[in-house]
């Protein structure tokens, strides 16, 4: 679950959770499916190949991380088959690039895995480009490096058109760009007079998107009261690695600890409620 954080002028901060399939964007020789998921790290686009006979899927992903400016890169496997996969468990496998003319590169990973028969490692800008082609002239295959078989009875397989994928992957973070807090430290406030008392008090908390009325250009959110009790200045609020926006109070429940919020900020998702 991703978290937003809601931040405010008297320096409350909150925490909204959401949660958001993927957005498909389009496909690239009706082969490629190409993805944003605001979900990963600060929003991640990907690229998945689907080798339907062979029950298995590749997908290249890039994303810059909650924290900093330096885009990630990630390789994606996964396969119905591969019950063997666990979640949270690593695996020494190895991505083999040949290109047709004969040059093999071996790139070692870990591959960590996130449920069973999907797993992903973290991989550099190198790896990327040799696994890159604009006409399908480019091989891979994975093997076990503790003893040195290959995954699947087929030894590679063929990435058609994934240059092209590749770039539209990148052009399509660099649209979604984060707008990153500064990291440069600032030095803190002058120390008050002991007479003189603050009006607010800093706090943080949790919420959630709950609804989005229809023909409204404003989404609701619902955090605990005493998060914003005692402020007196207004509420702003925002995702992780995003500009804050203002919201207002629209109701509040001081007995069960919640408050209802209303902002302009774009609702990525909407929490699910269950009765009974």
């Amino acid at each position: 679950m991703k978290k937003l954080l809601l931040a405010t002028v008297c320096v409350v901060a909150l925490t909204v959770g959401a949660q958001a399939k993927p957005v498909q964007l389009g496909k690239i020789d009706n082969a490629w499916i190409i993805e944003y998921d605001s979900e990963l790290f600060a929003g991640a686009c990907i690229a998945t190949f689907e080798y339907n006979h062979l029950k298995l899927k590749l997908s290249f992903l890039t994303a810059y991380p909650t924290e900093g400016t330096e885009k990630l890169w990630l390789i994606a496997i996964s396969s119905a088959e591969w019950t063997w996969i666990k979640r949270d468990t690593a695996y020494e496998l190895a991505i083999d690039v040949q290109r047709k003319p004969g040059e093999i590169k071996k790139w070692p990973l870990t591959f960590i895995g996130v449920s069973q028969g999907f797993s992903i490692a973290k991989v550099n800008v190198d790896i990327v480009n040799s696994m890159a082609g604009d006409y399908g002239d480019i091989l891979f295959n994975i093997r076990n490096l503790k003893n040195n078989q290959y995954l699947s009875k087929r030894d590679s397989w063929n990435i058609a058109k994934s240059a092209a994928a590749i770039r539209t992957i990148v052009n399509c973070l660099k649209d979604r760009s984060p707008t990153v807090p500064p990291t440069t430290p600032t030095p803190p406030p002058p120390a008050e007079p002991p007479s003189q008392k603050r009006e607010s008090k800093p706090s943080v908390g949790s919420g959630f998107f709950v609804s989005k009325p229809m023909g409204s250009d404003s989404a609701h959110v619902v955090t605990n009261f005493h998060v914003i009790d005692g402020c007196k200045s207004g509420l702003r609020v925002r995702y992780p690695v995003y500009e804050p926006v203002n919201a207002y109070i629209r109701a509040v429940d001081p007995q069960n600890d919640l408050a209802l919020l209303s902002t302009k900020l774009p609702a990525s998702g909407l929490a699910c409620t269950r009765f009974g």
